[in-house]
């Protein structure tokens, strides 16, 4: 196995690439915080979700062609780091050093508090310590990937996502009968919110507060992090044409809104389900009390409830697996081998993936017992920090001819610093206390950060100097080529 085959692997079908680009969004953020988001929140979230499926379908009909298109013509683009290289041109490849830098250093993080989270809920399922857990989980998915790389993940991805999808209905069935629909409204009416079930479904918070504006504009936005995905945007690299990514984006759109339905019919279920126990915060939490409920029901109660452990456990993995995949890709073809650190004979190129694989996951597991006190508000705090970093500028660099290098970093840059200064950067007085500007304007982080990142990385590329001739060519020529 080379690292073209390990990034990329070989003869990814359409079916492939639009469930494995899908469940490894939705694995995460639609199996497991959708639904816990339902239940804390109230449906109002679901703005949330299409604001993830509007940025997919934009990625999708836009990015992922011209994506496409400059991997078919330069063969040895693997990765974004790569397509930045590429698309923009330079000496020294700087540029591919600091976005595979950014990008590696930050999907660790992101892979290592997922990893404490994955944790800590099968330790609330089955008692064992964290740290053996988090272990055993991690070696497991890297030894995995070191030997198979992409190539296990795109094939395993259809059954995954059946798998996700299934587990999902039968556990919100399986619930409902429990209750039947009186039962069910009964008790998502009595617990903390007031009024009719169709006002239910217009708040946000379960105290009665209805979707303003800012609600609205933050949990749109959300969706925008998808487009800053690395492993997402870069699993277009693997299509062979154009026909992979037509009838790929067809089976992503039906999974996701199937995907979307279950998810929510399950957070609406099990609040009433649970109502008798007060609302927690903790997703480990939230799945634990889901599980304990379950098993102490008679009959198959019980194996509804090992089923969920077994989705949670798997809805976790598809997030890990692939930010291990990538985060590799980048440090051993971005920083060790194009950046001439190391030298790699070809028949060893095998055996120094695995090690490096081994290591990734040995140093995210390292990472993950540093971490003591987090949320899931932490983990999208740097979920969002990489989406305002790379969604952004990947789009501007299919979207606009006059965009350059300097914009890139710029992009690169930009992300790294919007996201925390708007969310923790108390600078201004609101009613006699510090306030950041997304409390003053109501709303989350990465609306301001994106808009912000545009604005960056379209003044610096008009102030500093033009692409030369060819570059600016070969974009006439990806943007407008029918290349099947």
């Amino acid at each position: 196995m080379n690292i073209r085959e390990y990034t990329l692997g070989k003869n990814t079908s359409y079916i492939q690439l639009g469930m494995l680009t899908t469940v490894f969004l939705v694995g995460f953020l639609v199996t497991v915080i959708f639904p816990f988001y339902v239940y804390s929140f109230g449906a109002g979230v679901f703005w949330q979700f299409f604001g993830i499926l509007l940025c997919m379908i934009v990625v999708w009909r836009y990015e992922a062609y011209r994506l496409m298109r400059y991997a078919r013509k330069h063969e040895d683009i693997l990765t974004i780091p790569g397509y930045f290289s590429r698309r923009f041109g330079g000496k020294h490849d700087f540029l591919r050093a600091f976005a595979a830098t950014e990008i590696a250093i930050l999907s660790i993080v992101i892979s290592a508090l997922i990893l404490k989270e994955t944790t800590l809920s099968i330790s609330v399922l089955t008692g064992f310590p964290v740290s053996f857990i988090s272990l055993v989980l991690v070696l497991f998915i890297s030894l995995y990937i070191g030997i198979f790389g992409f190539n296990v993940i795109s094939k395993t991805s259809i059954v995954k996502g059946i798998f996700i999808l299934v587990s999902i209905l039968i556990i919100s069935i399986y619930m409902f009968s429990t209750m039947g629909i009186k039962k069910l409204i009964t008790n998502i009416m009595v617990t903390d919110i007031t009024g009719s079930v169709s006002e239910y479904m217009n708040i946000l918070f379960h105290d009665g507060k209805m979707l303003s504006f800012g609600d609205f504009v933050s949990l749109i936005s959300l969706g925008i992090l998808a487009a800053g995905m690395p492993f997402f945007l870069g699993a277009f690299f693997s299509a062979k044409d154009s026909l992979v990514i037509k009838n790929g984006h067809r089976v992503m759109f039906v999974y996701a809104i199937n995907m979307f339905i279950a998810a929510a019919t399950m957070g609406f279920v099990s609040r009433g389900y649970l109502y008798d126990t007060p609302i927690t915060s903790s997703v480990s939490e939230y799945i634990g009390l889901l599980y304990n409920k379950l098993m102490s029901e008679p009959g198959i109660g019980k194996a509804v409830g090992i089923l969920l452990a077994v989705l949670a456990v798997v809805a976790f993995i598809t997030a890990i697996e692939c930010a291990i995949n990538v985060t590799v890709s980048v440090i051993y073809e971005d920083i060790l081998v194009k950046g001439r650190l190391i030298r790699v004979r070809r028949s060893r190129e095998k055996s120094s993936l695995f090690l490096l694989t081994v290591f990734v996951g040995v140093v995210i597991f390292i990472i993950s017992e540093c971490i003591r006190l987090f949320s899931v508000n932490t983990i999208l705090v740097f979920i969002c920090t990489l989406g305002c970093s790379v969604g952004p500028t990947v789009f501007l660099s299919v979207a606009w001819k006059r965009m350059n290098k300097y914009g890139c970093y710029a992009g690169l840059i930009s992300g790294l610093i919007c996201v925390p200064f708007f969310r923790f950067g108390m600078f201004f007085d609101m009613s006699g206390t510090k306030a950041t500007l997304c409390d003053i304007l109501g709303v989350n982080s990465i609306a301001p950060s994106v808009v912000a990142s545009f604005l960056i990385i379209i003044l610096v590329s008009l102030i500093t100097k033009k692409n030369s001739g060819e570059i600016e060519e070969e974009f006439k020529e990806v943007k407008s080529r029918i290349m099947d």
